[in-house]
């Protein structure tokens, strides 16, 4: 719970600080890759936040929702980002990414690919 808490308050922190919505969501999603490379438990309470399926991460599921979803709003707002992407979304994917921890170099990994989703969903003008 104290993970989660600490990523909500980053993500508060983001949204008021990083001038720019995209770089503040990306960092964001960078500090998940990085608590979970510590917290190795972090990744299965990601996973059952994501799925819905356990009552006891429902608190996760929606502080870490509300904390993405904000910083979600700000880069689609801009027009930086599209918005046919929900925060449930991005977690989904940020869980996906983040199996991979049992290879070598695997936070490295999922920080580009992390990197490349973002891309992805940027706004091309």
């Amino acid at each position: 719970r104290r993970e989660v808490e600490e990523l909500g308050a980053l993500a508060e922190r983001l949204a008021q600080e990083e001038a720019s919505p995209v770089a503040a969501l990306r960092q964001w999603l960078r500090a998940n890759v990085q608590l979970i490379a510590t917290k190795k438990g972090m990744l299965a309470a990601l996973a059952l936040a994501a799925e819905g399926r356990s009552d006891l991460y429902a608190y996760s599921l929606e502080r870490l929702t509300k904390a993405v979803g904000r910083l979600l709003e700000r880069a689609v707002a801009a027009g930086e980002m599209r918005a046919d992407i929900t925060a449930e979304d991005l977690l989904r994917a940020l869980v996906g990414l983040s199996h991979m921890y049992d290879r070598p170099d695997w936070q490295a990994t999922v920080t580009r690919l992390v990197d490349v989703f973002v891309d992805g969903l940027l706004v091309r003008r």
